[in-house]
């Protein structure tokens, strides 16, 4: 069994914004590392691995439009045991997840469905417990949402780390 989910990778500008966050918010506990940054869309979770290869075959021939967001906000996760960067909720996302869902469907990928909405956001610290330390701060930062990873989920300590097992750059629109 693999862990997998589909992310959009973050770019390099991204990072040094999310760094100089990092270095204003004076949190005492260790970041995620820049290079497991990701924007999840889909987690699949325990998927068998002969299904792999249909998964990455799937999402080579995925079509869907690239589009920009903006990161709006940090702050701590609803359950309070991570400090996520919040990324407006756009209706591109509710289209994207659409046909994602459609494509593993017609794929006759089975996975994991979320029981929670999607709130789009970037995993930046993970808490052993909750923290009264106030870490809320507005931003501004655009991201575009131009390509597609399957990812495996490594659990490790003291990061996750992440393999790309596949990626799909999507379109301009038109």
């Amino acid at each position: 069994m693999k862990r997998l989910f589909i992310a959009a990778p973050i770019s390099e500008d991204l990072r040094t914004r999310i760094k100089e966050i990092e270095q204003r918010t004076h949190l005492s506990i260790p970041w995620i590392p820049l290079e497991n940054l990701h924007l999840t869309l889909l987690f699949l979770g325990d998927i068998e691995e002969v299904l792999v290869p249909h998964i990455q075959n799937a999402l080579q021939i995925f079509k869907a439009d690239a589009f920009s967001v903006s990161a709006t906000h940090v702050d701590y996760s609803p359950n309070q045991y991570m400090v996520w960067l919040y990324i407006n909720q756009d209706k591109n996302f509710q289209q994207l997840l659409m046909q994602l869902d459609k494509m593993l469907y017609e794929h006759n990928i089975k996975y994991e469905k979320s029981r929670h909405p999607f709130v789009p956001h970037i995993n930046l610290v993970r808490l052993n417990h909750e923290m009264n330390i106030p870490v809320e701060h507005t931003v501004n930062i655009p991201i575009d949402i131009n390509e597609l990873c399957l990812f495996e989920s490594i659990l490790q300590r003291p990061f996750v780390s992440y393999v790309k097992l596949g990626n799909v750059l999507l379109q301009k629109a038109s």
